[in-house]
């Protein structure tokens, strides 16, 4: 390193005297434009005199097999610039590419250089040395680009510098990732357009070789995706998961427009026939293992669960999925008082029984699988962004009350305590946790794994003390009864008396909390034992990992025209 920058050193030196020379050329005959030239020539001999040595020292040290991006090596790659190659290669016909997305073509625009993300933090952490030598260094590369989502800039700029050492290499990095050159992208009615990558190949790029089990238990999720804050386009994925394997999700099909889909024939129609042929012929991976498919459950927030199943939304009078009941409007939002309302059955919902609640057909009725059972409620949003949440912004910022049996806001220097409390836990959180507590002037920044540790471990410490006793003694009533449900060896055991716990609480809400206190998230709660006993812990059946795979999709996508089809690369690549 200390070479190097001595070189770099050299170089500046030289660049730094030619004003100086600039000066002394100043009362010679020469014209402004020759003056002018000949720096230039001079910057670019010493320039290719440091990006000679570089490449050289990178050859007398053999680091170019290993993947030492961002560390040893980060500084000659992010000084030594691309050189366009002279000769247009074989395969890629770079100025002939167009970002337009309907023709097909591929888009060879990636112009952020990020060398800090992308270099490796540790030997150990970063995971980007490969020991086996006998791997190609154009397949080490490939995975090191997947693995950390290296711009094709970015890839293109070291296999410049890489091809005098390696003219095995490519020279495109198009070529060398298999980009697709032509793609198709189906447009819809409803003014946008929709990829479908299918499940077979999904569950092929899956590695299911210590699966023990020739049967498939199959999980999706939908849900929209924003992807710019200063425009309205978004991504409404369909992602699958293979539950009990421990894999991660994929994407099965991807709609973008400005707006969801309006027409769901259009949107569902090609997933519904795809996973209705996987359920009924199963699915053959390419090294001819034979696994039998079936649908375990569709996990999706309150809005997108209406809307795929299209049936009134959770604002609605008859919004709950779960149970019959007529909510009451109460100042200006929906509540759903009674915890004992009449149930939906599937086959009540397939009749369209209850007009009241459908908006009409939708397009999962072809699949042979309960709508109302096979549509779970996924804690992730109904338990930590929804009801812990609705607590602790009653706690620091609800109405100010008087009363020993009504909750009311805490005083400012209890919620000061609160968060020092907090703040004091982060020093002795385990690293099970993926994020320590923060203060609560920071809670409109909390993420859903915040709210679940607040809720199961740190809340029922950091809270005594701080609420009243009824209010405390409530708070504990939630915290126990998540915590058996997500307890694997608890969930079935003692699944009706967490049942009668969530109900305790429900209706305890409403004397402490008042009326409009028992909205749709609270409400819900009395359902979640029931789906506890059908599916298994909470976490069997969480928006967790979606929520995860959503945040790498956005990632993937680099500038603001054609999202679509930079995603179907990268998928592909």
């Amino acid at each position: 390193m200390h070479q190097r920058c001595s070189k770099n050193d050299m170089f500046f030196y030289r660049l730094g005297s030619m004003d100086e020379q600039l000066d002394k050329n100043k009362h010679r005959g020469d014209s402004y434009s020759t003056k002018r030239r000949r720096i230039r020539e001079s910057a670019n001999a010493s320039w290719n005199l440091v990006v000679s040595e570089c490449i050289q020292g990178t050859e007398d040290r053999h680091d170019v097999n290993s993947c030492e991006y961002g560390s040893q090596a980060s500084y000659a790659t992010a000084t030594c610039s691309y050189q366009q190659p002279e000769e247009r290669h074989e395969k890629w016909d770079i100025a002939s590419d167009s970002d337009d997305d309907s023709t097909g073509t591929t888009t060879y625009h990636d112009s952020e250089l990020n060398f800090e993300d992308s270099s490796c933090e540790s030997e150990a952490d970063a995971g980007c040395h490969f020991q086996d030598d006998s791997t190609p260094i154009a397949t080490k590369i490939a995975e090191w680009k997947v693995k950390h989502n290296i711009s094709q800039s970015a890839l293109q700029d070291l296999l410049s510098i890489l091809r005098p050492s390696h003219p095995e290499l490519p020279r495109d990095a198009r070529t060398l990732m298999q980009t697709p050159r032509s793609y198709h992208i189906k447009e819809l009615s409803s003014d946008g357009k929709y990829v479908h990558f299918g499940i077979v190949s999904g569950i092929e790029s899956l590695n299911l070789s210590n699966i023990v089990s020739h049967h498939l238990k199959l999980q999706f999720n939908i849900d929209g995706l924003p992807l710019y804050k200063s425009s309205s386009v978004e991504f409404w994925p369909i992602l699958c998961s293979v539950r009990d394997t421990g894999t991660e999700p994929f994407i099965v099909g991807v709609y973008s427009g400005k707006k969801k889909p309006v027409n769901l024939q259009d949107f569902l129609g090609e997933f519904v026939s795809d996973l209705g042929q996987c359920v009924h012929d199963g699915v053959m991976i390419a090294n001819g293992r034979k696994f039998t498919v079936s649908i375990d459950c569709f996990i999706c927030d309150a809005p997108a669960r209406a809307y795929v199943k299209n049936v009134k939304y959770h604002s609605g009078y008859y919004g709950c999925d779960k149970c019959m009941q007529q909510g009451d409007y109460l100042e200006g939002r929906m509540t759903f008082p009674n915890v004992a309302a009449p149930l939906r059955t599937d086959v009540n919902f397939d009749q369209l029984t209850d007009e009241d609640h459908h908006r009409g057909p939708t397009p999962l009725s072809a699949l042979d699988i309960g709508l109302v059972t096979s549509f779970v409620l996924d804690y992730m949003h109904l338990v930590c962004l929804g009801v812990v949440r609705k607590l602790i912004y009653f706690w620091i910022s609800g109405p100010t009350r008087t009363g020993d049996d009504v909750a009311s806001r805490i005083p400012a220097s209890l919620v000061r305590t609160l968060s020092e409390r907090l703040i004091e836990l982060s020093s002795s959180m385990p690293r099970d946790f993926a994020r320590k507590p923060r203060s609560l002037h920071e809670v409109e920044r909390w993420k859903a794994t915040e709210f679940r540790t607040f809720l199961m471990y740190t809340g029922p410490i950091v809270l005594n003390g701080i609420l009243s006793e009824p209010v405390y003694n409530h708070f504990l009533i939630l915290s126990a009864a998540i915590s058996l449900l997500a307890n694997d060896q608890f969930c079935h055991s003692y699944n009706a008396y967490a049942h009668k716990l969530l109900v305790s609480f429900v209706q305890q809400a409403k004397v402490l909390y008042g009326s409009t206190f028992i909205v749709y998230n609270v409400h819900g709660l009395v359902h979640l034992a029931a789906d506890v006993q059908r599916y298994g812990p909470l976490d069997a059946f969480s928006a967790f990992p979606f929520e995860n795979h959503l945040y790498t999709l956005k990632r993937s996508i680099r500038k603001g025209s054609a999202p679509l089809a930079q995603l179907l690369r990268r998928v592909v690549e």
